[in-house]
């Protein structure tokens, strides 16, 4: 486990989406089932796309595990994805389904999803997932830290006439920024 999550308090919250309530709640038994501590990992279904947004929103989720067909629904699994990233999502995206069309998988990271597997999902993919978000959490959270210190290291390198660069490289693919530090003397 990271670092993260050595506070008792701190969890790997993962988001389900799926119109079929049953599967999300046995997918949601088999993450559980593999949080040995029963107290790492907090999962969130939900079966409506506008639902999993607002969610977004609100929650700190680190790993969304959506399907492709959300029957009877404005969106699809690609559409939630996109919205997601728009909305400045950072966390892992899986987009999933019975549909195991190879031209899904370049849809499902042209929408911004890190991984398209097929339903239904099975234990070793879910501990893959599981081991990613925990890897992704991890380096979101060192991300952050190192962002807030540099901030603090900013402003007393200004003030004692040192000049600072921070510079930021975003990935395409990935959303994610990688923040370099260039001090001069």
């Amino acid at each position: 486990k990271c670092s993260k999550f050595a506070d008792a308090d701190a969890k790997l919250n993962i988001l389900i989406v799926d119109d079929e309530i049953e599967y999300s709640e046995l997918v949601k038994r088999m993450i559980k089932s593999l949080d040995a501590s029963s107290q790492t990992i907090e999962c969130i279904t939900t079966t409506m796309a506008s639902e999993a947004l607002k969610t977004i929103g609100t929650h700190n989720i680190d790993l969304t595990i959506c399907d492709l067909d959300l029957r009877g629904q404005q969106l699809n699994g690609f559409d939630v994805s996109r919205r997601m990233r728009e909305m400045g999502y950072r966390g892992d995206i899986c987009l999933h389904s019975h549909l195991n069309n190879t031209q899904y998988y370049r849809k499902a990271i042209q929408a911004g999803a890190g991984m398209f597997l097929p339903k239904p999902l099975s234990v070793p993919h879910a501990s893959k997932l599981i081991e990613q978000a925990f890897i992704q959490a991890e380096l979101r959270y060192n991300q952050n830290n190192a962002n807030k210190k540099s901030k603090t290291k900013n402003t007393t390198n200004n003030q004692g006439g040192e000049a600072m660069e921070l510079a930021s490289k975003r990935s395409d693919n990935s959303k994610e920024r990688q923040t370099i530090i260039l001090v001069e003397d």
